[in-house]
């Protein structure tokens, strides 16, 4: 970067400005361009997911992926772009009755994943053994939000209750 009022023959037509970061803006007839360049993240690898319409969350650790599959929540491994395993409800359902998964939380602070379901229970995972803790049963209709609190020891829940 030359400063303005610089000798150079083109400082006529070129103004330049130093940003906080201390990169260089130099315009050239109201055209702004970076002529230094700061570190850029790029795309190595893609891989695909399926879900259905539900939320799709990363663990606290950042190792995995989960997401809504219908009735069934599958946990991906980020570094491997695989399922590593589904995670299902225990109960028998009632003929005619659906439960699919709704939505979806994970706790920052504590390794556990809450997943809402349409049939109006709320499932809680611990994270570290994808062991089923407890089964939440308040809601008539879907579970349509669940938020835990920033400690990680309540959880907050939505539905469609009328």
């Amino acid at each position: 970067c030359r400063p303005n009022g610089s000798s150079d023959a083109a400082s006529t037509r070129l103004t330049s400005t130093r940003t906080a970061r201390g990169a260089c803006n130099t315009a050239f007839g109201g055209t702004v361009r970076m002529v230094k360049a700061y570190l850029r993240y790029e795309l190595a690898d893609t891989w695909g997911v399926i879900t259905s319409r539900s939320d799709v969350c990363y663990t606290g650790d950042g190792k995995f992926l989960i997401t809504a599959a219908l009735e069934r929540v599958q946990v991906w491994s980020v570094k491997q772009a695989i399922v590593l395993r589904h995670l299902d409800a225990s109960e028998s359902l009632a003929v005619g009755k659906s439960r699919p998964v709704t939505c979806l939380a994970v706790s920052a602070s504590t390794n556990q994943l809450a997943v809402g379901y349409g049939d109006g229970s709320i499932r809680v995972w611990n994270t570290s053994s994808w062991e089923l803790e407890t089964t939440l049963s308040g809601h008539a209709g879907a579970v349509t939000c669940l938020c835990f609190s920033p400690s990680g020891d309540r959880l907050a829940s939505g539905s469609q209750d009328t």
